[in-house]
This record gives structure tokens, C-alpha cells and sequence, in this order.
């Protein structure tokens, strides 16, 4: 138990307004680190302290790790530092809900004063708190300050040594890592750092799972490459797969590719071959959906007059001809645009009905879901959301829709779940496909603690790739 007189009162009086369903989900001393910190390059455990240095040549440096919880729900983070100089802008604090240095948001206290609460979208500033004074809170270089942001409700509020110091509304998170920065050629000591939160619970799907296990397609289908995306045409004889980095891919070679394998009559798929031009150019190049004949496909990417790669902002049509697949032609989306680098597709089963995960302006986060319906003259109509049932803070995507036209399979980011991404299931209440039911994750045979995501099930409901 280490030394730390005075701060007690002053912890507890920080406490004793928490959330009574609120339970202390990490606490690490820094006696040595085996919750995996990263070490090297100016971060390393020592004396029961995590040490962190902004060196000359650094704007900052970041000590994080990943810590799950519901950033929806109330939450304390707590931590106790001190600055070993007195450099005008040097600096350290928490750092929460990142993702990338890019997306991210930060607390910071100097040893001259200061404090200051700022966070970074697609790497754009914002300001929550500009820089202000605050000599009677903070304590100079080589003196602990303790500094903790304590979320309830939509608001959160953010406190030097057991005062208040700003108050503010919630604003979006953007991943699970948490940590610590200095900036400015500070070093930083971190003494402790506390967690409390809402206990996690995971929404399962009812019916269980567990006879179901995950099957490995083998060296036909999977490489030392990237396989993801893949679509089963309504047949079940053929199976379409985006790759990347593979040395036949069209240049440059870490963008997806589209490659099939076909079932034979012994039950076995053949090895992947790739599809040729037009359909791969110099993009991205995924299947979104086949038609029942097997002679259409919908692809994301848009494509020139010549089938070179023109935007990764819409979507494509190709038909089956008896000279090859046609040059894919944009399929119109009214008022489409998604300010995310990613996207993603989905089609219900008669083609009437398109689900997008895009991120727009006025959105509950990152990516969201939106519907759009086809209209008399072959166009889509405007993206609308999905609501708040299925989107979130941090993001959610690849959709597909079932056989039923009812069961919509997803990922997401927010919901409890196991690991980085799971599989959510949700069921469509009514005709405005904006009312579904609440999402419930597939499982362990499913789901594991890694990025879990493009979950197709094939027309007969026998399989799921």
C-alpha cells in the first residue's frame, strides 16, 4: 500500500457522489506490469511509478493500453501524476476514448498552473476547455496532482485535486485505449490509475448457440494474405472474397481485390482466383451482393467510363455478358456522401431496400446505419438514420440482411461485447426499417476477442461465412 497522505479525503469526497451501479473495473499501482503497458521509447515501469518522457524531438508522447467499458454510460477515471520540470508549455494528463493519436480526448495539467481539456476528431482540434490558470489547485513540478473526469448522464465533469474545475457535455469516443500523455518535453511519473464503471453485461441471444462451431475454410480460401467481405451467391456455389496484399493483385497490391472460389460436387471449395478487369482496378474492390441468377453483382467503388477506379464514394452495378462482366455503373444514392474512409453495404433480399454504414452530419458517432429505399427510376432515395437503437458513439457496419427480410446481422463497436468488434443480431419491428429491436450478440462460437465483422449467412440458413 503506498504512501498517500492527504489525497484520501480528497478522493472521497470525489467518490461519494458516484453512481451506486458504478464497480471498479481496473486499478493498476504500477508495482510492475503485468497489465501490459508498453515500454521502450521513453515509457517504462520503475519504482512503482509509469514513466513517461517527451523527449526533445517529440511533440508528445502517449503511454496506452486497451480498457473496455461503456463509455454510454456513466464512468471515473483517476489517476495521480506529477511533472519533474517546470518547462512554460510542459504538460501531462489522462487520455480516454482514443482510438489514434487522430481521434481522441485528453486532460492535461501543467506544473506552471495550467490545465487545459481538448480532443482531436480525424485529426482535427477541438477545444473543451482552453487553456486557463489554476495556481491554487495545482500543485508545481515534483508534487502529485490527482486528476479524474467523471461522466453522469451527458455530462462530464472533470476535477484537479478533489475540485471541479469544468464542466461540460459528453462528447464522442472513439475507441477503448486510455492512458497518459506529456507533452512539451515534459516527463511525467504516474503513481496510480482507477477505473470505475458500469459492469458489463452482454445482451446474448437467446436461442444457444453453442452447437454451432466455427469451421476454418482451409488453404483454398484463406492465405497469408487478407481475406474479409465474403458473399455467398443465392445458389451457394459460389463464393465471392476481397483480398488484399496478394502478389496477383492489380497495384497497388494492398488494396482489395475481388477473388471466387466454387463449390464442387464433393463438397469442397476451389482455391481462390481472381477476377479480372474491369471488375478489379487500382481501388477497392468488394462484393456487396449477387442476384439469385448469379449473373449481377453490386460492388462498392466507383468505377470510370474505362473500369479504372474514379471514388470509394457510392457504389457500382456489373452484369454477366457473353464477353465478360460490363463496366460497372454508379448506382445513384440521393444526396449521398459518408465523411468516414470506410463504408460499408448490404441489399435486402429483393433488392427494394439498401442499408448503408457511413458516417454523416447529424449522427450518433462514427459510422452509422442508414436505409435507403429504391425509387420508380432506379435510384436510391436520401440515407436516413437508423436511430439510436442501432447506432452508437463509436460505430457500427457490415450489414447484411437475411433470407427473412426481417433479421439484419451487424457489427458493432459499443454494444458489451468480448472483443475489439461482435456480431449483433436485430430484428426489423415495422415498415419504416428504422424500428428494430434491441441487438443481441451471437456469443462465444461467434464472436472472440478480436475484430469480428462481415457476417453472411448462405439463402438455405445452413451455413454463415
Amino acid at each position: 500500500m503506498k504512501n498517500i497522505p492527504l489525497i484520501i479525503i480528497q478522493i472521497f469526497f470525489v467518490f461519494g457522489t458516484l453512481n451506486a451501479q458504478m464497480t471498479q473495473i481496473f486499478r493498476d499501482d504500477f508495482n510492475d506490469n503485468s497489465n501490459n503497458w508498453p515500454v521502450g521509447n521513453n515509457l517504462n515501469i520503475s519504482n512503482g511509478k509509469y514513466n513517461i518522457y517527451c523527449t526533445i524531438g517529440y511533440i508528445y508522447q502517449m503511454g496506452l493500453k486497451e480498457i473496455q467499458f461503456n463509455y454510454k454510460k456513466d464512468y471515473y477515471i483517476e489517476t495521480r501524476i506529477k511533472q519533474s520540470d517546470t518547462i512554460r508549455y510542459a504538460s501531462g494528463g489522462l487520455v480516454w476514448g482514443n482510438r489514434s493519436k487522430e481521434n481522441t480526448l485528453i486532460f492535461k495539467v501543467s506544473a506552471k498552473g495550467w490545465y487545459k481539456i481538448i480532443g482531436y476528431r480525424n485529426n482535427q482540434p477541438f477545444e473543451i476547455k482552453k487553456k486557463t490558470l489554476a495556481t491554487s489547485i495545482i500543485k508545481p513540478a515534483l508534487n502529485y496532482n490527482v486528476i479524474a473526469i467523471k461522466k453522469i448522464g451527458n455530462i462530464l465533469n472533470y476535477y484537479i485535486n478533489g475540485q471541479k474545475v469544468h464542466s461540460s457535455a459528453t462528447y464522442p469516443t472513439y475507441g477503448y485505449n486510455l492512458g497518459f500523455i506529456a507533452s512539451n518535453k515534459a516527463g511525467v511519473h504516474v503513481d496510480y490509475l482507477l477505473v470505475k464503471a458500469e459492469k458489463k453485461t452482454i445482451n446474448l441471444i437467446s436461442n444457444n448457440l453453442s452447437k454451432y462451431s466455427k469451421e476454418n475454410m482451409g488453404l483454398n480460401i484463406n492465405s497469408p494474405y487478407h481475406e474479409i467481405a465474403p458473399v455467398i451467391a443465392p445458389d451457394g456455389k459460389t463464393l465471392y472474397v476481397a483480398r488484399s496484399y496478394h502478389p496477383l493483385n492489380e497495384k497497388p497490391i494492398s488494396k482489395y481485390d475481388i477473388w471466387y472460389s466454387t463449390l464442387g460436387s464433393d463438397g469442397t471449395w476451389s482455391k481462390l482466383k481472381k477476377m479480372g478487369k474491369p471488375l478489379n482496378n487500382s481501388g477497392d474492390n468488394v462484393v456487396i451482393s449477387v442476384s439469385p441468377d448469379n449473373n449481377t453483382l453490386y460492388l462498392e467503388t466507383l468505377y470510370n467510363s474505362n473500369g479504372s477506379f474514379k471514388s470509394d464514394q457510392g457504389i457500382s452495378v456489373s452484369y454477366r455478358t457473353t464477353s465478360g462482366w460490363s463496366i460497372p455503373k454508379k448506382v445513384n444514392i440521393i444526396n449521398y456522401y459518408n465523411k468516414n474512409e470506410f463504408e460499408s453495404f448490404a441489399f435486402s433480399p429483393n433488392r427494394k431496400v439498401l442499408i448503408l454504414s457511413i458516417e454523416r452530419d447529424g449522427g450518433y458517432g462514427e459510422k452509422d446505419m442508414y436505409v435507403s429505399f429504391l425509387q420508380s427510376d432506379g435510384s436510391y432515395s436520401e440515407p436516413k438514420n437508423m436511430g439510436s437503437v442501432l447506432n452508437s458513439y463509436l460505430g457500427e457496419g457490415t450489414p447484411y440482411i437475411a433470407p427473412d427480410n426481417k433479421t439484419m446481422y451487424f457489427y458493432s463497436y459499443t454494444e458489451a461485447g468480448y472483443g475489439n468488434a461482435d456480431i449483433f443480431v436485430s430484428k426489423r419491428l415495422d415498415e419504416t426499417w428504422t424500428k428494430w429491436s434491441k441487438p443481441k450478440n451471437l456469443g462465444k462460437k461467434i464472436n472472440s476477442k478480436k475484430w469480428d465483422v462481415y457476417y453472411t449467412v448462405a439463402a438455405k440458413g445452413d451455413y454463415a461465412y
